[in-house]
């Protein structure tokens, strides 16, 4: 499969040409929602500069976005094209639940991430690739309806609505030679 292009946003300290020479910069922190990893936003670079804006200019601080290019291959654990994968994340969530005798709601896809990844049979990838729907955003909602509304069913599909991640566990998943510096252009 053709690699997707990732983009990293990372705080201005500087330092952009030491970041591009040993980046990406790995996430361990309580935002690292998939675990420990190097996180991008897929192929939008929209949600970069977002996560810049939100996180690092409210603060008054300038930001880094680097571009990379991705590996798309069996390595990759996909919840946001592959319906085997998100089947098989549902299964092993609800049976997460069951031995720690908690709800669903009580936890959290990192917990269930970890617990797969004690497993290598059971996660053998390198990559996860992911989506969130943000509930207070609707701004960049589109609907399409299937049927003209004058076919009387409601059945669309929703676009441009979900912020696609892909959380890299080891830096194996780039494409040699592509993580550079994306903005500001220099």
């Amino acid at each position: 499969m053709k690699p997707l292009t990732g983009y990293h946003t990372l705080a201005d300290r500087g330092n952009y040409d030491t970041i591009e020479r040993n980046g990406p910069i790995k996430c361990t922190g309580s935002n690292a929602w998939l675990g420990d990893g190097y996180y991008f936003w897929d192929t939008d670079e929209h949600w970069a500069h977002h996560w810049g804006e939100v996180v690092y200019r409210r603060k008054g601080e300038d930001y880094y976005i680097f571009e990379a290019r991705i590996k798309r291959d069996d390595s990759m654990f996909d919840l946001y094209g592959t319906v085997a994968h998100e089947k098989a994340f549902f299964e092993i969530a609800q049976a997460f639940v069951r031995i720690k005798k908690i709800k669903l709601e009580d936890t959290s896809i990192r917990q269930i991430i970890q617990y797969m990844r004690k497993n290598a049979e059971a996660f053998p990838y390198t990559s996860i690739r992911v989506y969130d729907t943000p509930i207070r955003q609707n701004h960049s909602r589109l609907m399409v309806r299937f049927l003209p509304a004058s076919f009387g069913r409601t059945e669309a599909m929703a676009l441009y609505e979900a912020r696609v991640q892909i959380c890299l566990l080891t830096k194996v998943c780039m494409v040699p030679g592509s993580f550079k510096l994306f903005f500001p252009e220099s």
